[in-house]
């Protein structure tokens, strides 16, 4: 059990747009400041991350959304890991994540969706993906 004493600022701003009825692209921007004074030296981070996202609507049928999650972290002292109280879990270096999802009405009782997902976080080695893959039959 680890004593905290955080003190954090968070900045969301987010603005989209649709071109067109069916289409919706948009971007979300996340600014957090963090301090843990507990241990000495206090922990100080910073994250900035980019979020921009794309929609498209097929005709009452079923929709794509893609989202993409760039962001980088900074701490001082830049060898300690932070807590996930500090920034939600992020850690230091520069983190990639992504997310597809595909779903459609082929008929009046039937549903596919397609959902893909990836990561590149600087704790791991590897790149990390996930894919789902379900058809829905409705009587």
């Amino acid at each position: 059990w680890s004593n905290r004493d955080v003190r954090a600022h968070v900045l969301t701003a987010e603005a989209s747009y649709r071109p067109r009825p069916r289409v919706e692209v948009a971007l979300k921007t996340r600014v957090r400041l963090a301090r843990d004074v507990y241990p000495e030296p206090a922990t100080e981070s910073q994250s900035l991350f980019l979020l921009p996202r794309f929609g498209y609507s097929f005709r009452g049928r079923g929709h794509l959304r893609a989202e993409l999650e760039l962001g980088e972290v900074w701490s001082k002292p830049s060898d300690r890991a932070l807590p996930y109280e500090l920034l939600g879990g992020d850690q230091p270096g520069r983190t990639l994540r992504w997310s597809v999802l595909f779903t459609y009405q082929v008929t009046g009782h039937v549903m596919a969706t397609l959902n893909y997902r990836g990561r590149q976080e600087p704790w791991r080695k590897q790149l990390y993906q996930t894919g789902q893959v379900e058809v829905r039959a409705f009587f």
